[in-house]
């Protein structure tokens, strides 16, 4: 049985989807991951799932923000150019810091998305917000995620290395009205 179930029967997939448009256009010339739906197993809620191999990419920040613009932008709405911004950071902070970058994955809800880039190790230390000396050029990439998302976590992946994500509560319609 599956963590997180608490003893009811297991999370099944409900559907998988095979997107082309989105797999010629993030990994042409070979497949990328189907989406996935998943059902909780309260059966409050279904999100989607999507992993892009951002590994061996010649221009892993924009292959992210392409993935983020085509799967994210529905549940997002306005807040998709600070995702944009985020998962920027995200994957150049893991090009830069540890021994290279592994996985994009995007966890679409009908009330959060979550956008988790993991690398391949390299590092002992973790990501942390800190203060940056205001005449460097670098070292406000997790300043950026704190303050864009709505909140950002880390763990240990288990083929080593870690996994960054940060969360997003998308804007329900009525949110947004100022009726």
């Amino acid at each position: 049985m599956r963590r997180g179930c608490r003893g009811r029967r297991p999370c099944q997939p409900l559907t998988l989807r095979r997107r082309s448009f989105v797999n010629r256009t993030l990994n042409p010339g070979r497949e990328s991951s189907p989406s996935a739906a998943v059902k909780r197993c309260d059966g409050s809620s279904t999100y989607t799932y999507r992993v892009i191999s951002l590994a061996g990419s010649e221009r892993p920040e924009q292959k992210a923000r392409e993935a983020v613009r085509i799967g994210c932008s529905e549940g997002l709405g306005t807040r998709l150019s600070d995702a944009l911004l985020v998962v920027s950071e995200l994957v150049a902070n893991a090009a830069s810091h540890t021994d290279g970058i592994g996985n994009l994955i995007l966890h679409n809800g009908s009330d959060v998305t979550e956008l988790e880039v993991q690398d391949k190790g390299g590092t002992s230390s973790w990501p942390r917000v800190a203060e940056a000396n205001p005449l460097a050029e670098s070292g406000r990439g997790m300043r950026l995620v704190d303050a864009l998302s709505d909140s950002w976590s880390v763990r240990p992946v288990p083929e080593g290395g870690k996994a960054v994500t940060a969360v997003f509560r998308n804007l329900s319609p009525r949110a947004t009205d100022h009726d």
